[in-house]
């Protein structure tokens, strides 16, 4: 096939002809048909094609564009861009509300939350009042951070509070940290497969990412220690509680080994505890076992809400000055009424009904996707999300493309991996993205039907 007789297929599309043809272009693009550099037909030219107006493919063209799939401008053409990866392709589709059943995110659907938050704002004038509003410390208020050092505590581990500092989320968290402790040019270790923000967040410290092979029970710490003495890596940022994207969680002895490993090397841990409240029993973190060289970040992101943007993060003995000075440069301090309607949730009992929302939901959903997908949903944590090996043959770009002209969105494997070349055999479905369980089922049913054909994907397509 030449460009020259590129046509993009619209047939069985939803939406507008603008939207088909858009979609039809990320579809090809990822297929291969269009690669990085190709000169798409110009605006006429197509239109009289397809048979649309030249307004519909200037639009469609121009929606490729924000979606950063397109590059060009009038009088030069219009090209393929020079960016095709999971991971940007996985950054676009996040929160886009074009009709498909998107189950690429990681996110908690719950219909609680309305009228939580109604009982809280009636509660303000009674809690902290006026001074919501003004300037604070870059830890955030005292009432606050005694929150957060609940929320991070547990059974044989207590977060002290004068440790704590209130941030924008665990993401700004992490953020704070790589900035404080880690030098532009550095190696940072992580499992093998990450979350993806973690990735671009390192590029834009300038950091290098080195991934650290894994098993069921998470980090090896052999795979972990060789990785010390390869890279002469001074921080590994962990994820040991349903970790992203596999849904493990580290056995208390795998944490101990993990502690052991960073004393012995003089590593230092950002340890990304935003998953905990969801587990029963919640297993102590890595922080308890190596105190002094922990970062230990939490969230209400994925049991609360994660519109708040609310965050805790528990510095080790002795870092907090260094900590605030970034926090500082940052965004000086968090919001103190976002982090009080958190506290509040927690004080009135609003935050324990929604933990234990999430976790009988999370059982059932995971149950649904046994029910449905067969034995390659096997989920022994009932994890928020499936990490599924494709059958031979199948790659998860060309699964990922023909599951989107189905009307179901995953996110590919590629997009989680620390290290060139990997993922591109596995895909990731979030079990909570959708809040009707009905919905849910119809998009596994479409999942399921679409790997029994034992085709390969693009060649379907095709």
């Amino acid at each position: 096939m030449t460009l020259a007789d590129w046509t993009p297929e619209l047939s069985g599309r939803d939406g507008t002809k603008a939207t088909a043809i858009t979609d039809a272009i990320a579809e090809d693009i990822g297929r291969g048909l269009l690669k990085p550099g190709d000169r798409l037909p110009p605006h006429r030219e197509l239109a009289y094609r397809l048979g649309v107006s030249v307004g519909t493919v200037t639009r469609s063209y121009a929606e490729a564009q924000r979606r950063g799939l397109l590059s060009g401008q009038t009088g030069s053409g219009t090209y393929v861009r020079e960016r095709t990866t999971a991971a940007e392709r996985f950054a676009l589709n996040v929160g886009a509300d074009d009709g498909i059943t998107d189950l690429s995110a990681n996110i908690a659907m719950c219909d609680l939350r309305q009228k939580a938050l109604d009982r809280a704002l009636m509660k303000l004038p009674q809690t902290a009042g006026a001074t919501l509003l003004e300037y604070g410390g870059p830890a955030g208020m005292a009432r606050h951070r005694e929150a957060g050092a609940r929320w991070l505590s547990r059974p044989g581990f207590t977060a002290d509070p004068a440790r704590i500092v209130v941030t924008y989320g665990a993401q700004h968290a992490l953020a704070v940290a790589l900035s404080t402790v880690v030098q532009p040019g550095a190696t940072i270790l992580s499992e093998a497969m990450t979350f993806p923000p973690v990735k671009s967040l390192a590029a834009a410290l300038g950091l290098r990412m080195h991934g650290v092979a894994v098993d069921d029970d998470g980090l090896r710490p052999d795979a972990l220690e060789e990785a010390c003495r390869a890279t002469g890596a001074q921080v590994l940022y962990t994820v040991p509680t349903m970790q992203n994207p596999t849904g493990s969680v580290m056995s208390e002895r795998r944490r101990r080994a993990i502690a052991a490993v960073a004393k012995r090397h003089d590593l230092r841990i950002i340890e990304d505890d935003v998953s905990a409240q969801t587990v029963d029993p919640i297993p102590p973190p890595i922080a308890a076992f190596a105190p002094e060289r922990t970062w230990l970040a939490g969230s209400v992101s994925k049991t609360l809400a994660p519109g708040l943007r609310v965050g805790y993060m528990l510095v080790p003995e002795g870092a907090l000055d260094p900590f605030l000075v970034t926090m500082r440069a940052m965004a000086w301090m968090s919001a103190p009424l976002n982090a009080e309607i958190a506290t509040i949730w927690m004080e009135d009992g609003t935050a324990d009904e929604l933990i234990a929302w999430h976790r009988s939901e999370r059982a059932a959903r995971a149950q649904l996707a046994r029910d449905i997908l067969g034995p390659i949903a096997a989920n022994p944590t009932d994890a928020p999300h499936l990490w599924l090996a494709l059958p031979d043959g199948t790659q998860a770009a060309d699964l990922a493309a023909l599951l989107l002209r189905r009307g179901v969105r995953i996110a590919e494997g590629e997009a989680f991996a620390v290290m060139r070349d990997a993922g591109a055999r596995h895909v990731r479905i979030s079990l909570n993205a959708v809040l009707e369980r009905d919905r849910l089922a119809q998009a596994l049913a479409v999942v399921a039907a679409t790997l029994a054909t034992g085709k390969t994907p693009a060649l379907e397509i095709m």
